[in-house]
C-alpha cells in the first residue's frame, strides 16, 4: 500500500535470512531474475495488486524455498514456459484476477508439489483436456469467475488428489459430468452461479468419496 515501483536490481542481495516479503498493492510493473536475488531462505512472496504484465523465464530462480507466491490482481497475460523454474517447494500459488486466456500448464511442470492453485477471475473460456497434467499433488483448485463455457471431459484427468474445486460464477450451461467423475477424492465442490436450467439424474456420478 505504497507507491513502490521496485526498479533497481539486486535490492535484496544481502537479505539472506529474510523469510517473508509483502509488496502487495504497490505499482510494481516489472520483475526479472535479478529482482529477488539473495533471498535464498524466502518462504512467502506477496506481489498481489501490482501492475505486473508478464512472467519471464527464470524470474523466481533465485528463491528456491518459496512456498507461498501471490501474484493475484495484476495484469499478467503471458507466463513463459520456465517462469516458475526453481520453485520446487511451492505449495500455494495465486494467479487470480489477471488477464490470462488459457491455463499455463507448460509452466506448471516446475511446481510438481503445488497443493493450492487460485486462477479464477481470468478470461479462460474453456478448459482443455489435461489442462493441469503436471499438478498431480494439487488438493485445492479455484477457477471461479473465469467466463468458462466449456470444461473438456478430461480437463481434470490427472488431479487424483484434488479435494476442493470451485467452478462457480461461470457460464456453464450443464454440469460437466465427465470431467467431475474423475475426481474420486473430491470433498468440496462449488458450482453455483452458472447458467444451469436442469440438474439431471446422475449429474454428480462418481463423486462418492
Amino acid at each position: 500500500n505504497n507507491q513502490i515501483y521496485l526498479t533497481e536490481d539486486k535490492i535484496f542481495i544481502y537479505q539472506h535470512r529474510l523469510l517473508q516479503i509483502h509488496l502487495n498493492n504497490n505499482k510494481i510493473s516489472n520483475i526479472n531474475n535479478n529482482t529477488f536475488k539473495g533471498l535464498v531462505r524466502l518462504e512467502t512472496l506477496n506481489l498481489r495488486g501490482n501492475y505486473i504484465m508478464e512472467l519471464k523465464n527464470g524470474v523466481f530462480a533465485t528463491t528456491p524455498n518459496v512456498e507461498y507466491l501471490n501474484l493475484g490482481q495484476n495484469r499478467i497475460a503471458v507466463i513463459e514456459p520456465e517462469a516458475l523454474m526453481g520453485l520446487k517447494n511451492l505449495k500455494t500459488l495465486y494467479l487470480d484476477d489477471n488477464i490470462l486466456t488459457s491455463i499455463p500448464n507448460f509452466a506448471f511442470k516446475n511446481v510438481p508439489y503445488l497443493a493450492e492453485l487460485f486462477i479464477g477471475l481470468n478470461s479462460l473460456n474453456t478448459l482443455e483436456n489435461d489442462a493441469f497434467r503436471h499438478l498431480i499433488n494439487l488438493a485445492a483448485l479455484d477457477i471461479h469467475g473465469s467466463l468458462l463455457t466449456n470444461i473438456s471431459h478430461a480437463a481434470f484427468y490427472r488431479l487424483k488428489n484434488l479435494k476442493s474445486l470451485d467452478i462457480s460464477d461461470n457460464s456453464l450451461t450443464k454440469i460437466p459430468i465427465a470431467s467431475l467423475s474423475s475426481l474420486q477424492r473430491l470433498e468440496s465442490l462449488k458450482i453455483g452461479q452458472n447458467d444451469f436450467e436442469i440438474i439431471g439424474e446422475g449429474s454428480f456420478f462418481g463423486l462418492s468419496f
